[in-house]
């Protein structure tokens, strides 16, 4: 299914995050993924390339790029939605156990997750 909307599993998460909360700097989408910039940076200027988000520095802060859905990228939150039930029943779960699945690996990741010292 990811092959047909043209996306890629890492491209979905990032979409999954804008979908939930759009217009966010390229730093507070890494910080929802946990991943870095580095990692991110490429696979948004490809979401960009599709047509599915704009990246635009924020004239607040030059230094900030801010990410936003365009109205291909929000028209494949629907698609994506079945995508997620699709992957409920193959699991053979309940919406409300996959609910209870993700609660509890966000609880281990957010304990695993090293936090450095701030200064």
């Amino acid at each position: 299914m990811l092959d047909d909307m043209g996306l890629t599993y890492p491209q979905l998460l990032s979409l999954m995050v804008l979908w939930e909360t759009d217009d966010l700097s390229v730093r507070e989408l890494c910080d929802r993924l946990d991943l870095d910039s580095g990692t991110v940076s490429p696979m948004l200027k490809r979401l960009a390339a599709l047509g599915v988000i704009t990246r635009e520095r924020d004239p607040e802060d030059e230094r900030s790029v801010r990410i936003r859905l365009t109205d291909a990228g929000r028209a494949l939150e629907l698609p994506a939605c079945g995508l997620s039930q699709m992957m409920i029943d193959v699991l053979g779960m309940t919406s409300e156990q996959f609910a209870d699945l993700k609660q509890t690996l966000e609880l281990i990741t957010e304990r695993t997750s090293f936090s450095p010292p701030t200064r």
